[in-house]
């Protein structure tokens, strides 16, 4: 049997050969690889309740009682299983730059909505300056938007102080800064729904 040259390595003598070893750590790797998965599958298999099954990942990653959920998400976003009609929920939208925030502005305006975005503090419409939430529509459009610019950390400070949310005057806020949102314009009185692609 011939091997292959580039599996030979050089010994001492050069005339001899030897034939190239799998590193132990290599093999330390491949088995507790082959050892998680083994117990994942394992876990499926055995755990047959479906609504509250953890996977062995989580598990481990999370422990018993460690939560990954910012603390203000624990109390200031709505239940995904409560009905939108039956809450008093306000939609938070996490704008993230290309990944097709604005065809979703673009759905909701076509839908009629009103909207928190950039172009409700747009001077030439007169209520950037306004002290109290003022809904308006720009221009010949079917859609309204408020005096509030909640895509950025000044807009939603100036949101918050106004009572945006509070006032129950938009369908969805649009926001590239979810957690100050969600922290500041939400209450657990007031709750936000979140809405990302």
């Amino acid at each position: 049997m011939t091997v292959p040259s580039r599996h030979l390595l050089p010994t001492t003598n050069p005339t001899t050969t030897a034939i190239r070893r799998p590193n132990k750590t290599l093999k330390l790797g491949g088995t507790i690889i082959l050892t998680f998965c083994l117990l994942t599958l394992l876990n499926d298999l055995v755990s047959t309740s479906g609504t509250n099954r953890r996977s062995l990942l989580s598990t481990l990653y999370l422990g018993a009682t460690h939560s990954t959920l910012l603390p203000w998400s624990h109390h200031q976003i709505d239940d995904v299983k409560t009905d939108p009609k039956n809450s008093n929920s306000t939609a938070m939208f996490w704008h993230i730059p290309k990944s097709g925030g604005t065809t979703a502005k673009r759905l909701y305006m076509c839908m009629g909505q009103t909207l928190s975005i950039r172009i409700g503090i747009d001077p030439r419409y007169g209520h950037d300056q306004s002290d109290e939430i003022v809904v308006f529509r720009p221009g010949d459009v079917n859609w309204n938007t408020v005096n509030v610019d909640t895509t950025i950390r000044p807009g939603i400070m100036r949101a918050a102080k106004m009572g945006l949310v509070q006032s129950h005057t938009t369908d969805l806020i649009f926001t590239m800064e979810p957690q100050v949102a969600g922290e500041h314009l939400y209450d657990e009185e007031n709750k936000a729904r979140f809405v990302a692609l």
